[in-house]
C-alpha cells in the first residue's frame, strides 16, 4: 500500500474517478483542493478530502505552508498534482519529491500560448516534476517541444467504465438525434456543429425527424441560440444544459451520431464514452481526437472547421444504417481493447510503483 497525496480540483468528476479508483486498490489517499467543499464531487469515504484555506488563483501560492504541514503529517510516498498550471505551480513551490504532474489539456495546449510569462510558468512546473502523466500522445509531443530534454512522460488516458457505458438497444424510432456533450465554449466548436446540422437537414433523405441535442453549459449559450435561429434550425435544436456523469450513458444511447467538432481537444473522453455505447462518432482532426477514432471504422474524422465535411460524414452515417451499426460495434471493441477504465487505473498504478521504487533506490544510494 502506498500513501498518495493529491493536489487537484475536487470539483471535477475526473479527479473523483482517479482518487476513488486508487483508494479502492488499497492505497491511502488524501486529496487537498483549492475549491470550496460545496463544489466538490462526492468521493469514496476511504478518500480523505481537505479544502485548503486560500481559494482562487492566489491559493496556488498562499497554500504552500499548509500543504507542507500536511506532508509532514501524512509522510506520503508520492505527491500527484493534477493540472500542470495551477496545481502544478503549488506542487513546485511546496518542494516535495517524488512528484508526478498530470497534464489535462488546456494547461498544455492553450495556457502557454497566452504570453511568454504563461509559457515560462508552465515550463518551470513541468521541469520540476519527477514524472509527467499525459492523457494523449499529442500532449506528450507538445510537452517535449516545451521542455528539452523532457522529463519522463507516461501515457495515462481517461478510460471508460465499459460496464456503465454500454449499448442499450431500446432507442426510440421517433427522432434521429445528432448530439454532443461539451461545454458551450468557443474551443469546442458548437457553432460548427449547428452550421453542419443545418446542412444535414437540407441533405437528409430519410423520413424521420432530425433533432440536434446539445448537452452542456457555458458562456456562449446565448450566441449559439442566436446562431441556431439564424440558420433556421432552432425549433429542432435542444440546449439540454448540464448533465450528470451518471446520466451520460443514457444520453449517449439516445444519440444516432455523437459529434465533436472542437477547435482544440486534448483527448476526447466523451467520444470514447459514445463509442463504448455503440454510437458512431464524427470528430474534427485536432489534438487528441484522431487518437481515439479509427477513421471509417468507428466513425469519421473531418477537417477542423470544415462544416461541409462534417455534414457529409453525418449524412453518410444516417443514410447507411448497416454501416452505422458496424461502426458502433467496432467503436465498442476499440474502447474495450485500448481504453477501458480498469486498464487506465492499472497504468497509473504501474507509474506510481515505478516512481516509489525509483525514489527508494535514490534514497538508499544517498
Amino acid at each position: 500500500m502506498s500513501k498518495i497525496l493529491y493536489l487537484a480540483n475536487a470539483g471535477d468528476i475526473h479527479t473523483a474517478r482517479w482518487v476513488n479508483a486508487i483508494a479502492k486498490k488499497g492505497n491511502s489517499v488524501t486529496l487537498l483542493t483549492v475549491q470550496p467543499m460545496e463544489r466538490c464531487v462526492p468521493v469514496d469515504p476511504a478518500v480523505r478530502v481537505r479544502q485548503l484555506y486560500w481559494h482562487g488563483g492566489a491559493g496556488y501560492y498562499l497554500n504552500v505552508p499548509e500543504v507542507r504541514r500536511w506532508i509532514k503529517e501524512i509522510q506520503p510516498d508520492l505527491m500527484h498534482a493534477h493540472y500542470a498550471t495551477g496545481y502544478g505551480t503549488l506542487a513546485r513551490l511546496v518542494g516535495f519529491h517524488p512528484t508526478i504532474t498530470s497534464a489535462w489539456g488546456s494547461d498544455i495546449l492553450v495556457f502557454p500560448k497566452k504570453s511568454i510569462f504563461h509559457r515560462a510558468l508552465l515550463v518551470n512546473n513541468l521541469k520540476y516534476a519527477d514524472y509527467i502523466a499525459s492523457t494523449s500522445r499529442v500532449m506528450a509531443e507538445e510537452m517535449t517541444q516545451l521542455i528539452s530534454p523532457c522529463n519522463p512522460i507516461a501515457l495515462t488516458p481517461f478510460g471508460v467504465d465499459c460496464g456503465c457505458f454500454s449499448p442499450k438497444p431500446e432507442k426510440s424510432d421517433a427522432d434521429i438525434i445528432i448530439g454532443t456533450v461539451k461545454k458551450l465554449e468557443r474551443i469546442y466548436g458548437i457553432d460548427f456543429l449547428i452550421d453542419a446540422f443545418a446542412l444535414v437537414k437540407r441533405g437528409y433523405q430519410g423520413g424521420r425527424k432530425l433533432k440536434l441535442k446539445i448537452y452542456g453549459k457555458g458562456p456562449l449559450e446565448g450566441q449559439l441560440r442566436k446562431l441556431a435561429i439564424k440558420r433556421g434550425v432552432m425549433e429542432d435544436t435542444d440546449f439540454c444544459g448540464y448533465v450528470r456523469h451518471e446520466d451520460l450513458p443514457s444520453v449517449f444511447n439516445s444519440f444516432s451520431v455523437s459529434v465533436a467538432l472542437s477547435r482544440s481537444e486534448s483527448f476526447g473522453v466523451s467520444v470514447l464514452e459514445a463509442s463504448a455505447c455503440g454510437v458512431p462518432v464524427v470528430v474534427s482532426d485536432v489534438g487528441g481526437l484522431p487518437e481515439v477514432v479509427l477513421n471509417g471504422k468507428t466513425g469519421f474524422i473531418v477537417g477542423a472547421g470544415k462544416v461541409d465535411e462534417a455534414a457529409t460524414a453525418i449524412l453518410n452515417i444516417l443514410h447507411k444504417p448497416e454501416m452505422a451499426a458496424q461502426m458502433g460495434e467496432s467503436g465498442r471493441r476499440h474502447v474495450l481493447q485500448y481504453y477501458s477504465w480498469e486498464d487506465s487505473v492499472n497504468k497509473m498504478l504501474s507509474l506510481y510503483d515505478m516512481v516509489v521504487r525509483n525514489n527508494s533506490s535514490v534514497q538508499k544510494r544517498a
